[in-house]
C-alpha cells in the first residue's frame, strides 16, 4: 500500500511537564519508519517554521 501526505497537518501544541510538544499523527509516524525512542532533529528554517528530521541516536 502507498501513502501519500501531500497537505500539511494540523495539530495542537500541549503541555508536557516544562515543554511544550507536539504529537506526530500515526499515519506519519508510520509513513516513516518512527517509533517510540527514535531520535528527531529539529530546525528553523523561517519564521514560525521548522523541518523535522529522523536522525540515529
Amino acid at each position: 500500500m502507498i501513502m501519500l501526505i501531500i497537505m500539511g497537518i494540523k495539530v495542537r501544541v500541549r503541555l508536557c511537564g516544562d515543554s511544550l510538544a507536539i504529537t506526530l499523527p500515526r499515519q506519519v509516524a508510520k509513513l516513516h519508519n518512527i517509533e517510540k525512542g527514535n531520535y528527531m532533529e529539529i530546525s528553523p528554517i523561517g519564521t514560525g517554521e521548522f523541518k523535522i528530521k529522523k536522525i540515529e541516536g
